[in-house]
């Protein structure tokens, strides 16, 4: 008796078919995984921009003078500084993911910038900062009317 070497026609053809019904789903895990991706670093900027207001406003008081939040959509940034007499002191820089932009449509700030006062407070009050990532995903940050409360809401 002759043993044959190599492999019949269909167990090459159940080889293929399996390969490719794995690379079927192996291709929705990768899209699911670069969404996820996208959509953390828009918690993660929205964060930190949440926290850097509250930084500006506690320097703010802290300081007894107006701290401004300059936001760059050209350059995909912002930046916090105050005016020490003649000078301007930038206090931070930060520069977003390059997936990450401002969202002028649902945002309500005026100049591209936001300050406060002395006291804490916000100008232009109330306001709203509308990130968004190439998703088309949103998260907005909300300076509330009275408490001067700064939270992130989901905006998907």
């Amino acid at each position: 008796m002759k043993i044959k070497k190599g492999f019949i026609f269909v167990e090459t053809a159940i080889s293929i078919a399996i390969a490719s019904i794995l690379l079927f789903f192996s291709s929705f895990n990768l899209k699911n995984a670069i969404d996820l991706k996208s959509d953390i670093l828009l918690d993660l900027s929205a964060s930190e921009l949440l926290s850097d207001i509250r930084l500006a406003q506690m320097k703010a008081m802290e300081e007894g003078r107006i701290y401004h939040i300059y936001l760059d959509s050209q350059k995909n940034c912002y930046r916090i500084y105050y005016f020490d007499n003649v000078d301007t002191k930038t206090y931070k820089y930060k520069k977003l993911a390059d997936s990450i932009q401002y969202d002028k449509i649902h945002s309500t700030y005026e100049g591209n910038k936001i300050s406060f006062n002395s006291r804490g407070k916000p100008l232009p009050y109330p306001c709203t900062i509308s990130l968004k990532n190439d998703l088309g995903h949103y998260r907005k940050i909300t300076i509330s009317v009275g408490t001067d409360y700064v939270r992130v809401n989901d905006s998907s």
